[in-house]
């Protein structure tokens, strides 16, 4: 895992202690002298009800952010349409932090668990 991936408040699992961790400021400088420390954490349904997203069926909502579970590719993914067009680009989204850092640069929200 690359430190440049991750922020402050991302989620994360320790392999030092097996537990979950929100990420501070000194775990990012840990990581990045050591990027085994700790791995990504792969997103589920569960992940998303925490964070406060709504379960619309294949479709999970928190405010105008929506996710797509794809059953094809078995991920969830960012779709994003252009204005009058058919346009579309599909962002998989395999990890919790890749959500919250996702979420954030479009929201300017912080996702926390409820």
């Amino acid at each position: 895992m690359e430190a440049k991936q991750i922020h402050i408040g991302n989620y994360l699992h320790s392999n030092l202690t097996g537990e979950i961790f929100q990420v501070s400021a000194g775990d990012i400088v840990n990581i990045d002298s050591d990027p085994t420390v700790a791995k990504p954490i792969e997103l589920t349904e569960q992940w998303l009800k925490d964070f406060g997203f709504a379960d619309k069926g294949t479709i999970f909502k928190k405010g105008w952010f929506e996710l797509w579970y794809s059953s094809y590719a078995k991920n969830y993914q960012l779709r994003i349409y252009k204005v009058g067009s058919t346009f579309e680009k599909i962002i998989n989204i395999e990890y919790v932090h890749t959500l919250q850092n996702l979420f954030f640069s479009l929201t300017n929200t912080e996702l926390t668990k409820k």
